[in-house]
């Protein structure tokens, strides 16, 4: 249907003029303008009508409004308007949207690639979007019967109309109907803002390169931390009738429901009253009014790796949680490091060995992104003192990128606590006042957890060590700077230099812990996570002014790893250097294609000014006088290198 307002205006203006033509009271101009509201009709509705179409067909597919005691953000602007402004543009709100004229979305014209090797498109269809996909249900199918779909010849093939995104920051997906009523199926494809391109799915996620195809559905699974107030609903027809607040996460996933509140304060003389002091219960909750533990409890609805207590009573009901509860009432936060004999840890483990390599380092300290509470809760600045997400976050502030509270971007929460280690400065950094190393999250809060295709700040507020075994060990803050110095190195400085206690290493095959730089140890033996955040560490200002940018030809190789996030996160970092030719490197191209382009990079680097760049042979760096990597030292690390499969589930 057109618009209904400018139509019933045109409609009446013709009819009138069309009456004073049959009395004979007409002009041209008015035969003119009966002449134009007719064409202008015919142009509303031939405009309006296929927006309004996609607008119902998104609206008939989305989860269905849940209502009362929910009023949505809509009922929240016109008494706290500064407030709902600062929230409209966060990436908090657009978390998930409707597909429609509103949104903020990756140009979805340019979605044409390869994902299983058959074609993936999103089309503009009218006033909406279409996909042309492999059905999703064939995908999840051929998977479970251990088919690999890249091997079927003609798979079924569906058109189906996107319903919602995903992100909208770093990353954004893309939801169209499943074959059952209600359910939402992911489009495998990924728009990534930093690469300004699509990728398939599954190359922008650390997962194994021949790990089962994803088939997620939406109703199950995002809705948990993309939605506010969400209800999965399945019924017992295997439909779906999910419901939620709202879309995204708004008002009431941080205030609670309001419709009391809002009910309540529709008297001006109450409005006043509240604003001047009068009432204490305005029957919502303001998170920094809270203890911190129970601040934080709402920021970890979404932010924490949780089991639910009570699966079944989630799928029908949705969660209990109010903000100012107890979060653990209902999901029990999964801490490897401080409750290992936890009964659910063992029952995880059994059902799947991989279950705590998914998200925790071997310390027990989270490292997939997103879930910052598990880290937070296990530093003892959290456990011991005061600090909650509200120490360093805002939700209603200038900032939308991080959300970082004004002053905070430094070590403005650490001075409230360590005022007197602030004020020692060079005395307790040992760094130059300024520079990389000085300010307290360098050391503190490196960044070992990985997500959204690169590194990001630990939460787990700790000392720097370096761990008695490698394999799989967390690099430390000064191994993800002083990325050419050797493991021997950094436990002597942190030992002699800062008099901490740092345990031997338990093995060290031909004496590479003081013979080879911790960064190249990382890079050629370590695991798939532990090469994405060295690959990430190896691009960061800090490192390259640190270390300087004698690693590009080492990094090159990462361009080659099995791991499409692994080439990915290396890609991004060879990018950042001053200098690298990445022109003719796709690192989710073709393998031949790959290597010839990394060949061609490498080349022209060092023909650049070899000397300069590599720094001469040094050993330690595994350079040869020509500023080459070490061919025989490179395989004696590569023979060593972890090749359990890895999969970081974001």
């Amino acid at each position: 249907m057109p618009p209904l307002l400018p139509v019933a205006a045109l409609v009446l203006l013709a009819l009138w003029l069309s009456g004073k033509a049959a009395r004979g009271g007409t002009t041209v101009f008015s035969a003119v303008i009966v002449g134009g509201s007719v064409a202008a009709l015919a142009v509303l509705a031939y405009v309006g009508a296929p927006r309004e179409a996609a607008r119902a067909t998104v609206a008939r597919a989305a989860p269905r409004p849940r209502g009362a005691p929910y009023v949505t953000s809509d009922a929240c602007r016109a008494c706290h308007p500064r407030q709902w402004a600062t929230w409209h543009e966060s990436f908090h709100r657009t978390m998930t949207q409707k597909v429609g004229p509103s949104a903020r979305l990756a140009p979805l014209d340019r979605a044409n690639l390869e994902v299983y090797g058959q074609p993936v498109r999103i089309v503009r269809d009218g006033g909406g979007w279409m996909a042309d996909l492999v059905e999703p249900e064939f995908v999840e199918r051929t998977a479970r019967q251990g088919i690999d779909v890249r091997t079927v010849a003609d798979p079924p093939r569906v058109r189906r109309p996107v319903v919602l995104t995903t992100g909208s920051h770093w990353m954004q997906t893309f939801w169209v109907p499943g074959a059952r009523p209600g359910e939402l199926r992911n489009v495998p494809v990924v728009w990534v803002e930093a690469l300004d391109r699509f990728l398939p799915r599954e190359a922008a996620f650390l997962r194994p390169p021949d790990a089962e195809p994803f088939h997620q559905v939406w109703n199950d699974n995002c809705i948990l931390c993309h939605a506010t107030a969400g209800v999965p609903g399945p019924t017992r027809e295997r439909t779906w009738n999910t419901q939620v607040a709202e879309v995204g996460i708004a008002c009431e996933a941080c205030h609670g429901p309001a419709e009391e509140h809002v009910a309540r304060y529709r008297n001006p003389l109450r409005r006043l009253s509240a604003h001047l002091g009068g009432e204490e219960d305005h029957a919502v909750v303001d998170p920094s009014d809270l203890p911190a533990a129970r601040a934080d409890d709402v920021c970890g609805q979404c932010h924490s790796k949780t089991w639910i207590n009570d699966v079944r009573k989630f799928m029908r009901q949705g969660f209990a949680f109010r903000p100012g509860d107890r979060l653990e009432d209902e999901r029990t936060l999964v801490l490897p490091a401080s409750r290992p004999d936890h009964p659910w840890l063992a029952i995880s483990l059994e059902q799947d060995p991989s279950f705590v390599r998914s998200f925790f380092w071997p310390d027990g300290t989270i490292r997939v992104s997103g879930r910052q509470l598990n880290a937070l809760v296990e530093s003892a600045c959290h456990r011991e003192g005061e600090l909650s997400c509200l120490s360093c976050h805002v939700m209603h502030g200038d900032e939308p990128n991080m959300q970082v509270r004004p002053g905070m971007d430094g070590d403005g929460a650490c001075a409230e606590c360590h005022g007197d280690v602030v004020a020692a400065g060079t005395a307790h950094t040992h760094h130059p006042a300024g520079g990389p190393g000085s300010r307290c999250m360098d050391c503190h809060m490196p960044y070992t957890t990985f997500g959204l295709l690169r590194g990001l700040r630990s939460h787990r507020i700790d000392v720097p060590t370096v761990p008695a075994e490698f394999r799989e060990s967390r690099p430390n803050a000064c191994t993800l700077c002083h990325l050419d110095r050797p493991l021997a190195w950094v436990r002597r400085t942190l030992a002699g230099t800062f008099g901490l206690s740092v345990p031997a290493p338990t093995t060290d095959p031909d004496g590479r812990d003081g013979a080879v730089a911790g960064g190249l140890r990382f890079l050629y033996e370590g695991d798939a996570a532990q090469r994405a955040v060295i690959a990430y560490a190896f691009g960061r200002p800090e490192a390259v002014r640190t270390t300087g940018t004698w690693f590009v030809p080492h990094l090159a190789s990462l361009l080659d790893d099995p791991y499409a996030a692994v080439r990915l996160v290396a890609y991004q970092s060879l990018r950042a250097v001053e200098g690298v030719g990445l022109e003719g490197v796709d690192p989710v191209g073709p393998p031949d294609e790959r290597r010839r382009g990394i060949r061609a990079l490498v080349d022209a680097w060092l023909a650049g000014d070899a000397r300069r760049r590599a720094e001469g042979a040094d050993a330690v760096r595994l350079l040869d006088a020509e500023g080459r990597p070490d061919a025989a030292a490179v395989a004696a690390l590569l023979a060593d290198r972890d090749t359990r499969p890895v999969e970081l589930k974001e």
